[in-house]
């Protein structure tokens, strides 16, 4: 590969040794384009600067060395060539069109410490006989973030795990921290018995008086507004929630057409999405201001300085602190 950079060449060479793409570089510029018969679905990843992208990775190597997050020590196993050559697995459509700073991105994401004082389950808050814990779990890399937010519901029979979010937490242009949401998941299965049936009607009260997206999940809900208000907590105001990340979804493979592929894309988001739409409604402050395919391929959240709830029976989940008031708005 004739390339002066020595990041961007181990990069290049193992992007195309695993996935069989092929690259083609024009001045400081460089196309990187999927084989259609394996990843037809997948957009090419498009690099505007390539001393920007050496630069990149080379600090992306360097957060790696230094934050041992799971399977981040560099062993014969994992070396500078497995790492750069996972890169692209969890690029969002707009990621790929803008590697460069996706790389820088994800850097970030390794080197933030705003959930580290949640190391160990930490109670939050309190909703009827259950105390609230949250906890900052690290992520295996390959996976799309470094870091997992976790959420807990528990009294003296049960401690139960609300769905997991996972996210990453970078700096933008202007100084401001921005967290990317990519998932919101539930993972561990419960044997089903009385406890756990508790825990789950605790949550149906939240879907009281719901009239809009009542399908989403209460747990969802509930994990997600903790999540918010913790952020809101730390003066984060900017969220992004992540439309869809094509590797992500080999079942892709099982379709036939575009259109098929743009169906399966569509019940793979919009679940997603709307969780988001359902917080709008029942959060005052928590505003979407575009939706994907706007500016960009992400869903844009912001928060105000005041967090107001709709809702009595969401209300315990919106944890706050002793610096910020949350009200709950009368009803008429």
């Amino acid at each position: 590969m004739l390339c002066k950079y020595d990041f961007v060449n181990t990069f290049f060479n193992e992007i195309c040794s695993i996935d069989g793409m092929s690259v083609v570089i024009e001045d400081n510029k460089a196309r990187l384009i999927p084989p259609k018969s394996k990843y037809y679905y997948m957009p090419p990843i498009i690099i505007n600067d390539l001393s920007r992208l050496n630069i990149a990775l080379g600090e992306y190597i360097y957060a790696v060395m230094c934050t041992h997050i799971r399977s981040t020590i560099m062993d014969k196993r994992h070396d500078v060539k497995y790492f750069l050559g996972i890169l692209n697995k969890n690029l969002s459509n707009y990621d790929s069109l803008h590697f460069e700073e996706y790389v820088e991105n994800y850097t970030h994401f390794i080197l933030d410490e705003t959930f580290s004082k949640y190391k160990d389950k930490t109670l939050v808050g309190r909703a009827g006989e259950y105390d609230l814990l949250v906890k900052r779990s690290e992520e295996y890399y390959g996976l799309e973030t470094p870091y997992l937010f976790k959420a807990f519901k528990k009294n003296k029979h049960i401690e139960y795990e609300l769905p997991l979010i996972r996210y990453g937490i970078y700096t933008n242009k202007k100084g401001e921290k921005v967290v990317r949401i990519y998932a919101i998941q539930r993972k561990r299965n419960y044997v089903n018995n009385s406890l756990v049936q508790d825990v789950k009607a605790s949550f149906r009260p939240i879907n009281s008086g719901v009239k809009d997206y009542r399908d989403v999940a209460p747990s969802m809900v509930a994990c997600l507004t903790m999540f918010v208000s913790l952020l809101h907590q730390e003066g984060i105001r900017h969220i992004e929630a992540v439309d869809y990340v094509p590797r992500r979804y080999t079942h892709f493979l099982g379709a036939k057409t575009e259109e098929e592929r743009d169906l399966i894309q569509y019940r793979a988001t919009n679940k997603f999405l709307k969780l988001f739409l359902r917080l709008s409604n029942q959060i005052d402050g928590f505003n979407i201001t575009s939706v994907p395919n706007d500016i960009d391929s992400f869903l844009h959240i912001t928060l105000d300085d005041e967090l107001v709830c709709k809702s009595k029976n969401l209300l315990p989940y919106l944890v706050s602190s002793e610096h910020e008031k949350v009200y709950i708005k009368k009803e008429k």
